[in-house]
């Protein structure tokens, strides 16, 4: 899914694809994607926040490399303190593509220019009508851009794309 759906969204905005269906798949939707990028020059919040990552996280925790490349996951364990810099890395366009559990309904503040959504689960219950709301309310914030883009993206059983 990451590079078939992302890879059509133009240069510049920023996306989230929410919610995957467990916390596994996001982190290795987040690798696969960034494992398709060969070149990016980090700003220093990111290669600090990837540093941290190493200190306090573990030094092989794949998310302090990824990160580099402007991909990032966002889900529950996540420390809450590398959670936030995430999310202001994610709100100043530092990291523009982020995987996501539930944890975007939950509250928090990251808007999108993108927002490929895989499923209608908060958790393993079905979102009701607010919680889609609230979801797909994450892209087109007026205070960052005009509009935004919600793409329903349907997955078979074997973790493909259907074209429809």
């Amino acid at each position: 899914l990451g590079g078939q759906a992302i890879n059509r969204i133009e240069s510049g905005e920023t996306s989230s694809v929410h919610p995957l269906r467990a916390r596994e798949i996001a982190k290795a939707l987040a690798r696969s994607y960034a494992d398709t990028i060969y070149s990016t020059v980090p700003d220093q919040e990111v290669l600090a926040l990837s540093r941290d990552i190493k200190q306090e996280v573990h030094g092989d925790y794949f998310l302090a490399e990824i990160i580099t490349k402007g991909v990032a996951y966002h889900i529950g364990y996540l420390p809450s303190a590398i959670r936030m810099r995430i999310e202001e890395l994610f709100r100043k366009g530092s990291i523009t593509t982020i995987f996501c559990t539930s944890t975007l309904v939950e509250g928090v503040n990251m808007p999108a220019d993108n927002l490929f959504i895989t499923n209608y689960k908060k958790g393993y219950a079905y979102m009701d009508a607010v919680d889609f709301r609230n979801l797909i309310g994450r892209v087109g914030r007026i205070e960052y851009n005009l509009y935004g883009n919600a793409f329903l993206v349907s997955v078979n059983e074997k973790g493909t794309v259907k074209q429809k």
